[in-house]
Parts: C-alpha cells; sequence; structure tokens
C-alpha cells in the first residue's frame, strides 16, 4: 500500500524520462498527481468545471514517466470519496485494471461519475 512516507519512492522507482536531468524535472511530473486531485476536487465541490482534457493530458504523461505505477499513485494522491470521477479517464486511457490488488478493490464495485463519462465520451 502506498504511504506518505513511501509515496515518493514508488515514484522515484517507477520514474522512467531519459530527457528528465533535473530534480526539478521530477517534480514538475510528480506535481502531476496533484493537479489532477486539485482539478477534482474543484470538480466536486462545485467550484469549477471539470476540465476533462487537462486532467486527461495530465494522466498521460504520467502513464508515459512512470508507467503503470501512476494508478496506484494517482489513488493516493486523490481521495477515495473522488475516485467515481478518476477512473472513467483510466477507462478512457484503458489502463483501469479489474482489480487493484493493494487496495483489495473490484474496480467494478466504484461507482462511476456519469456525468464524466458522458462528458468523456464526446472526446
Amino acid at each position: 500500500m502506498i504511504t506518505e512516507k513511501n509515496f515518493l519512492q514508488r515514484a522515484l522507482k517507477a520514474y522512467e524520462n531519459p530527457q528528465c536531468i533535473t530534480l526539478d524535472e521530477f517534480k514538475s511530473d510528480l506535481d502531476r498527481f496533484s493537479h489532477v486531485k486539485k482539478l477534482i476536487t474543484k470538480y466536486k465541490n462545485g467550484t469549477g468545471a471539470l476540465n476533462e482534457r487537462l486532467i486527461l493530458n495530465h494522466l498521460v504523461i504520467c502513464f508515459n514517466v512512470f508507467g503503470d505505477e501512476s494508478i496506484l499513485l494517482a489513488m493516493y494522491r486523490v481521495s477515495k470519496e473522488d475516485w467515481d470521477v478518476l477512473f472513467p479517464f483510466f477507462i478512457l486511457l484503458d489502463r483501469l485494471p479489474d482489480h487493484i490488488q493493494e487496495y483489495h478493490l473490484n474496480t467494478s464495485d466504484v461507482t462511476l461519475d456519469s456525468e464524466v463519462v458522458n462528458l468523456l465520451r464526446k472526446i
């Protein structure tokens, strides 16, 4: 299970970006998970529209540099109550597994946010 203590270690282990030469570049890529969290939180709190294309952009870059570990890293950063918004993005990117062992979770048990699903179907 990812914790605050091992989050950075797991991210470093998974990180694969041959063009990255500074720690700032790594931190910038890692911050994408926090940006996704903020965008989803704004949507869920009703203080902003869902910026689905920006979330997708962040997640695509995360998958490019952190690989499949991005799923767990994103799930750790985004609160469990907001996974209903996060998971449709994983589905669109064809990255959501049927089962996530670390959380003992069958992903089909998570009810997806229907507004998000409808927005993503238009992309």
